[in-house]
């Protein structure tokens, strides 16, 4: 997916990617994103509120309560 101008504005004004890409539908950077920001700051009540915020808007709320164990790449 390229990046519009708009979203580009967007992500540079945002401290937080994963909002611009929610904002935008854009859910598969959304749910990255955000998974990489509650790696990197697990205690933060903010960052764990967004993720409960968005599984429950999409109905997987069961998912906000799981450990996100580790991330997995194909090589």
């Amino acid at each position: 997916m390229a990046i519009t101008p708009q979203l580009q504005n967007q992500l540079q004004a945002k401290s937080k990617d994963y909002l611009a890409y929610a904002e935008n539908n854009i859910w598969h950077e959304t749910i990255t994103n955000l998974v990489q920001f509650r790696r990197q700051n697990p205690q933060d009540t903010k960052i764990n509120k967004d993720w409960d915020e968005l599984l429950k808007a999409v109905g997987l709320q069961d998912l906000a309560e799981a450990n996100v164990i580790e991330e997995y790449r194909l090589k």
